[in-house]
């Protein structure tokens, strides 16, 4: 039985080293654009901020794949898929076949189309790429704006502050993580971050981005225009599905499957942050680790579908749990 694994994150790696551990004979290939290998995103922070080096986000080297039994194409992207005849075609033009194929090709992170957003320090944290280059910024940078106020985003304001940058967080809600808190715990949420130095600009849409030499103007829906160095976007992920779309799949605005995370093609499965399960793209590390995990499982004929369990997010900033934010909104 031969596999094919298109994307190296935790939903492709888990996949693969599931799929060796229930059937040692089948044949997995993965391929990831990158030449890395499997790394941490939910560490990039940390690395922003000075806490670890740049190899302690490798999870996975090209010796653990082999050494595990994984053919792993580092550096080789698959970019065409044709499910009549059960074929990928990569970024160097070989053609591999299959006997089935999954799509766990991620996300990327997402801008919003307005104008500026791509001008010359205006960033997205993704990739070791993307925190290289932040960190290269802040070295010479002495304020910086998050726009974005989620998890991730409110962790990449604190690893700036880390490297003494004077941070600004613009959130279009008017109360921070609508997600997870409702408004009173959010607003206890808010003074403590508050207290540790973060500045909040709640309820803002960002509308442009001027940019000035090395300075960038940020201009908001209420008139509002913050200055600053470096602008980082948190603005939520963008499902990675052009395979999918170039071998006909049903997509939104991920790749459609059920809870058997079978897509509309057979034989075709997608796992990980471009899967869209019953309308939901979860985009968190730990449910594209356990549907890597479930859809290895299901590949291998040991179970038949994934239920999705509920999952609460960590805001890690230190001396923050948002246990303790709804317990003391709650006593008030």
């Amino acid at each position: 039985m031969k596999i094919i694994i298109a994307g190296n994150g935790p939903a492709g790696y888990y996949a693969a080293k599931k799929i060796k551990e229930l059937e040692s004979s089948y044949e997995v290939s993965i391929f990831d654009p990158s030449p890395c290998g499997l790394f941490t995103k939910v560490r990039l922070p940390d690395y922003v901020a000075g806490k670890i080096t740049s190899d302690k986000l490798i999870l996975a080297s090209a010796e653990k794949y082999a050494a595990s039994g994984i053919e792993a194409h580092l550096g080789e992207n698959l970019v065409s898929l044709d499910t009549k005849s059960k074929t990928v075609t990569s970024s160097t033009g070989k053609v591999y076949a299959y006997d089935k194929l999954l799509i766990a090709s991620g996300a990327s992170a997402s801008k919003p189309d307005i104008e500026g957003a791509c001008s010359r320090h205006v960033y997205t944290l993704r990739t070791m790429k993307d925190a290289d280059e932040i960190i290269a910024r802040s070295a010479s940078a002495k304020t910086a704006t998050v726009i974005g106020g989620g998890l991730l985003g409110l962790e990449i304001a604190y690893a700036l502050m880390q490297r003494n940058l004077s941070v600004s967080v613009l959130e279009f809600f008017p109360y921070l993580l609508p997600r997870q808190l409702n408004q009173k715990e959010g607003l206890v949420l808010q003074k403590k971050l508050e207290a540790m130095g973060f500045k909040f600009y709640l309820d803002r849409k960002t509308e442009k981005i001027l940019c000035s030499g090395d300075s960038l103007e940020t201009y908001t829906n209420r008139n509002d225009i913050i200055n600053s160095d470096m602008i980082v976007f948190s603005a939520g992920i963008k499902p990675e599905i052009s395979l999918a779309v170039s071998g006909g799949l049903e997509t939104g605005r991920g790749i459609k499957v059920g809870t058997g995370l079978k897509t509309s093609a057979n034989d075709v499965y997608a796992a990980g942050d471009c899967a869209e399960i019953n309308g939901n793209c979860c985009g968190l590390w730990i449910a594209a680790k356990d549907q890597g995990e479930a859809v290895a499982a299901i590949i291998t004929g040991r179970k038949d579908s994934f239920d999705m369990p509920p999952y609460e997010p960590i805001l890690k900033v230190s001396g923050v749990q948002l246990k303790e934010v709804k317990a003391e909104a709650a006593a008030q």
